[in-house]
């Protein structure tokens, strides 16, 4: 299927890892190409920012202290680094690459040269007007796609329904749940699997809702698939987690290998 999501995920996975190694300028460049693919991937993008805010918000608030101490001609320890000037850079690269590779790809298409300012304001009109509920029921609320997995066919003959995988959806729930409890025990302060495969799930799936429920623009089940890598991530996490309660006695090993062959034989 001729989709546009295969691509921009690509580039959204890309800006991940770069973000998890620090290279906030080439992160920013493979965000700014994942919205020229497709422009969802703002909803990656704000999630970043999400798990930045968070994971840092110590180190900004002391960083504002101290500048504002020294604004008052007050002395005082220098604060910890936030990598405030690599979210700016982060920030900067993606608007940068949007409008000058937007007008210099339009190009040979279009045999004329697009105002990128007006081309993103017609990709944002339609994007919106897209609202309501057709009859047909191939569109659907975000928030059923949790308690029913559903499906959308693109073709009857053959037989071809795109749907999240029932392995998968079976521990949306579950592994979100935990992840939640370990942010809140603060349990992952200092280990960043949890809360960033916590704040990719919100940022992709979780303003989807948010989406919905102030425009209730058109909703499909091929939307979900940018969280899917984060919930797999989650039910690994979760997994290791349960391995190290496991390891604990013979018979928790033993339960534990069999319910995981078990489910990866499911999956397979």
């Amino acid at each position: 299927m001729a989709m546009l999501d295969v691509f921009y995920i690509t580039f959204m996975l890309l800006g991940f890892l770069f973000y998890l190694r620090g290279n906030y300028l080439a992160s920013g460049i493979m965000m700014g190409l994942s919205m020229l693919s497709k422009a969802m991937a703002l909803l990656a993008i704000l999630g970043i920012m999400i798990h930045w805010a968070f994971t840092r918000r110590s180190e900004i608030l002391a960083e504002l202290r101290f500048t504002w101490n020294a604004l008052r001609g007050k002395k005082g320890v220098p604060a910890a680094h936030s990598d405030l000037l690599g979210m700016i850079k982060f920030l900067v690269a993606i608007p940068i690459v949007w409008v000058v590779l937007l007008t210099l790809l339009e190009y040979p298409a279009s045999h004329q040269w697009a105002n990128p300012i007006g081309r993103t304001w017609s990709m944002l009109s339609s994007h919106l007007s897209l609202v309501g509920i057709t009859t047909s029921g191939i569109a659907t609320r975000p928030w059923t796609w949790l308690y029913y997995p559903g499906g959308l066919y693109y073709w009857y003959t053959p037989h071809y329904l795109g749907a999240i995988g029932w392995t998968v959806w079976a521990l949306v729930m579950p592994s979100m749940a935990y992840l939640i409890y370990e942010v809140i025990r603060r349990k992952a302060r200092g280990q960043s699997i949890a809360p960033f495969a916590l704040f990719w799930f919100v940022g992709v799936y979780g303003l989807l809702i948010v989406l919905e429920l102030a425009t209730n623009r058109y909703m499909y089940h091929f939307y979900f698939y940018p969280a899917i890598p984060a919930v797999s991530l989650a039910i690994a996490w979760c997994t290791l987690k349960l391995w190290g309660l496991a390891r604990r006695g013979k018979k928790r090993r033993i339960a534990f290998l069999v319910g995981l062959s078990v489910y990866i034989l499911a999956t397979v």
